[in-house]
C-alpha cells in the first residue's frame, strides 16, 4: 500500500486503490473530483478504511486516476473531532476532548507521511525507510529512571513540553484572532 500523504489542501479523503478499502460502493460515474493541477478525475466509489487503532477513515473516495492516497486534514479534523500540529519534521493529530495524540506523520522529501508503524496493514518497505529508522531509535531510548520506553511512551514523552489543545467549550472561535495583521483582499 501507498502511504498516506496529509493534505491540507484536499476536501475529501482519496485513494486510486480500491483493493485497500472496505465496505466498497461504487458510485454512479458521474461524480468527479478537481485535482491540484486543474483537471478533473472520475469517483469510481467509496469504502473505508483502518490506518490505525485510532484513525478510522469514512468514505474514502476511489479515484482512479490517482497515484497516491490524501489524507485530507479538514475531513479528519470533523470526523474524529481532532486538531493537528505541525512542526517541522512531523505533524501529531491530537483528540480534541481528551488530549491523546491519536496519530502522527513524519517529514519525507517535502510531505508529511503517516508513520509507518501506524498502519494496520502492510505497508511497502521503501517509503518508510525514514520512518523505520526513527523507530528503531525509540527501542533503544529510556526513561529517567532507567526504564526501556515503548514508541507511543516515546512519543507522549516527547509532547509532554508542547501545548495541547483543550477546551471546555466546543466554540474553535474562541481561538481566532480578533484581529488580522494584514487587511484582507477586496473580492473580485
Amino acid at each position: 500500500m501507498r502511504p498516506w500523504i496529509v493534505d491540507t489542501g484536499a476536501s475529501d479523503h482519496m485513494t486510486g486503490d480500491a483493493a485497500i478499502l472496505q465496505n466498497y460502493k461504487p458510485s454512479n460515474g458521474h461524480s468527479s473530483v478537481h485535482i491540484a493541477d486543474g483537471s478533473k478525475s472520475k469517483i469510481a466509489g467509496t469504502g473505508s478504511i483502518k490506518l490505525t487503532k485510532d484513525l478510522y477513515l469514512d468514505s474514502v473516495l476511489h479515484v482512479p486516476n490517482l497515484d497516491c492516497n490524501l489524507l485530507s486534514i479538514s475531513k479528519l479534523a470533523h470526523d474524529l473531532q481532532c486538531v493537528t500540529k505541525f512542526y517541522p519534521n512531523l505533524c501529531v493529530f491530537q483528540d480534541l476532548k481528551s488530549g491523546k495524540m491519536i496519530g502522527n506523520a513524519e517529514l519525507c522529501s517535502g510531505l508529511y507521511l503517516l508513520s509507518c508503524g501506524q498502519f494496520s496493514n502492510q505497508v511497502s518497505q521503501a517509503s518508510c525507510v525514514q520512518s523505520q529508522s526513527m523507530s528503531e531509535s525509540f527501542n533503544s531510548v529510556s526513561n529517567s529512571k532507567g526504564e526501556s520506553m515503548n514508541e507511543h511512551q516515546v512519543w507522549e514523552s516527547f509532547l509532554e513540553g508542547v501545548p495541547s489543545f483543550h477546551s471546555e467549550s466546543p466554540n474553535p472561535s474562541q481561538f481566532a484572532p480578533t484581529e488580522l495583521s494584514t487587511p484582507m483582499p477586496p473580492s473580485v
